[in-house]
């Protein structure tokens, strides 16, 4: 295998080996999850370069008590 695969009946990582039918070797192949037999192991690729992160995300100013719309002054409907 060149890459990690799992299924109901295996759990198989880079390197491993393991006998699949004609038609599922050739396709796991084919998709270069695997490699034949006998055959020399693939060039493993460059690790990508990393990308640049993101600017932070804008964070939300908390209220304060000053911010309360509601006055302390007990200025409601009822005059109390």
């Amino acid at each position: 295998m060149t890459v990690g695969l799992s299924g109901n009946e295996y759990s198989l990582g880079p390197g491993d080996e393991r006998e699949f039918s004609d038609a599922e070797a050739g396709r796991l192949i084919a998709a270069g999850f695997a490699a034949a037999l006998g055959a020399p192991p693939a060039a493993t690729p460059a690790p990508a370069t990393p990308p640049e992160p993101e600017a932070a995300p804008r964070t939300r100013k908390r209220k304060t008590k000053a911010d309360d719309v509601v006055s302390g002054d007990s200025n409601d409907a009822t005059g109390g």
